[in-house]
């Protein structure tokens, strides 16, 4: 079903376009130093021990990030509204350090030359069809599936970091999950200001009444809703 929104919060949503150019706006990435802190703290980790699993994992990651990159920029294209822009960029980010990963344990990139839209995973081929569809269909629509990729980027870390105890993937891990945290309460204060009250779709309501009182300074705890709309 479409998404109908109504001429006020239209008019309230473009407001937001004209005043998100300084560093204080929603959707500002504070990440600033992101690079340069993975790189100085990987050169202090070891190697851990890989597997099939952490194999499998650090793949699908890699492309689960491009996904929320892509749909980024696909809704930045169709909106023009600077918090798409500012997050795909930090997505970038986020996707270069799961390579720095790929790169130290000499597994095989997913990725390689593919373009944006492109995924070597038929599950993420499918689902970013599915949601530039219908990130078309609204800003606010699109705004909706910034907050859902955000929630599923957030849960499928969490379970990582339960399930993988080297040092350098949970360092690296644990700097994602802050950046995602920061990026599920930018789509939400953008929503909020044009009167939509956003209910999480995966997260526990604990969970993420945690991530958006304290956006991205703490991790959150437990286990998010069973749901047959998680990527896997």
């Amino acid at each position: 079903m479409r998404l109908k929104i109504s001429l006020l919060s239209l008019m309230l949503i473009f407001t937001l376009i004209g005043c998100s150019n300084n560093s204080d706006s929603v959707g500002y990435d504070p990440e600033a130093t992101f690079v340069q802190d993975l790189e100085a703290g990987l050169e202090e980790i070891p190697v851990g021990e890989k597997s099939d699993s952490l194999t499998a994992f650090l793949q699908f990651i890699r492309e689960e990030e491009k996904l929320a990159r892509d749909v980024y920029i696909n809704s930045y294209d169709l909106w023009k509204m600077p918090v798409f822009d500012r997050i795909s960029h930090s997505e970038q980010r986020h996707m270069d350090a799961l390579e720095r990963l790929l790169v130290r344990y000499e597994i095989e990139d997913p990725v390689g030359e593919n373009g944006i839209g492109e995924f070597t995973e038929p599950l993420l081929q499918d689902l970013y069809n599915e949601l530039t569809t219908k990130s078309s269909d609204s800003l606010i629509a699109a705004l909706l599936v910034g907050a859902e990729i955000e929630e599923i980027d957030i849960l499928d870390i969490l379970e990582a970091l339960e399930n993988f105890d080297n040092e350098d993937v949970q360092f690296v891990l644990t700097r994602l999950l802050q950046g995602s945290y920061h990026h599920l309460n930018a789509y939400v204060r953008v929503l909020a200001r044009s009167g939509i009250d956003y209910q999480p779709l995966y997260l526990t309501a604990d969970q993420y009444e945690e991530i958006i009182a304290n956006g991205d300074s703490r991790r959150s705890k437990g286990r998010g809703k069973r749901h047959g709309k998680r990527w896997h």
